[in-house]
Parts: C-alpha cells; sequence; structure tokens
C-alpha cells in the first residue's frame, strides 16, 4: 500500500517541499536589489555630540549614472522633539565641499513617529536626493553632524547611509 505523500514526523514531505519552493522564491525576489553602497554607523551610547561627525565613504567608477541617495535615523521613540537638525558635506574626489542643513522630522505633528518601531527603537528613513549624478570618478565622502542647540543630543542610536544602484534609481527614466 502506498501512501499519496509520505511523511517526516508528522510535517508532509509536500509540505516540506512547499516551503523550500518558497524561500527559494523569497531569495531569488530579492537579488538584484542590493544596494551600491549601504553602511550603518552606530552613535556611541545613543548621545550624539557635536565632534562626533558620522562619515561614509564611498568610490565612484562611472560619473554617467544615477542614484538615490537614504538616510536612515534609528532613534528612541522617547525622543524628545519633532526633529533633529543635521548637517551634510560632501565632499567629491577633487576636495571640492559642499555643505546643506536639513532638518529630519522623527514625528509628525500629532507625536506620532514617521519611521517603523518596534521595542522603544524606531527607524525613519529620509530621501537625501533622487537620481543623483556623482560626476567624479574616485572617492567620495558624505559626513553628518548633528546641529541642533545643543550637545550631546540623547536618544540617537544610529545612522545608515543607504545608495541605491543605478539599476534600481535609473527606472522610470
Amino acid at each position: 500500500m502506498t501512501e499519496p505523500t509520505a511523511s517526516w514526523g508528522c510535517v508532509p514531505t509536500t509540505l516540506i517541499g512547499l516551503g523550500a519552493a518558497l524561500v527559494l522564491l523569497w531569495l531569488l525576489a530579492g537579488c538584484g536589489r542590493a544596494p551600491f553602497y549601504e553602511q550603518e554607523a552606530p552613535i556611541e551610547e545613543g548621545c550624539w555630540a557635536y565632534d562626533d561627525t558620522v562619515r561614509f565613504s564611498f568610490s565612484v567608477a562611472d560619473t554617467s549614472l544615477r542614484y538615490n541617495l537614504y538616510l536612515s535615523v534609528e532613534h528612541a521613540d522617547t525622543f524628545p522633539y519633532q526633529n533633529i537638525y543635521v548637517q551634510i558635506h560632501t565632499t567629491y574626489p577633487d576636495g571640492q565641499r559642499f555643505v546643506k542643513l536639513l532638518p529630519l522630522d522623527l514625528f509628525d505633528a500629532t507625536g506620532q513617529p514617521n519611521g517603523a518601531c518596534s521595542g522603544g527603537v524606531c527607524s525613519t528613513e529620509f530621501v537625501l536626493q533622487k537620481r543623483a549624478i556623482l560626476p567624479q570618478v574616485g572617492q567620495y565622502v558624505i559626513a553628518v553632524e548633528q546641529y541642533m542647540r545643543y550637545s550631546p543630543v540623547a536618544g540617537i542610536r544610529a545612522l545608515r547611509l543607504r545608495i541605491e544602484p543605478p539599476a534600481a534609481a535609473s527606472e522610470g527614466r
């Protein structure tokens, strides 16, 4: 007598095969979307001081491509302010430097987090620039400094810079 499905313990092998296929599908769906660059920088003890500038460094070889740049801020859900001000310093391979002051709204006007929260920690992602052209070949540095009226700022746990790959950034041309 043969059974329509063999079993492995109390789990039918057809379910194991289905589970394996779903895992494989999930892994394949994620392929091809790896960031061009992604780096996280923890903030020591969750207190960000003026002189604790966070630096991200990456290299560009093809100046004809466009990139999407994102900055994520990981912070305590009890962060006492709606936003945090940062200065973004971009240094090009030839030494040119550009500075931009940005307010990053971690919470909306009603006090609700703008990002995803779990276990007392929130992560909020901000678009720094869409379809950016990085016009020089070589090493770029993006430095982020806290620009609040006081130092240190408690409750900021980490910053993450993510740069989408050219293929993802060029969609919709």
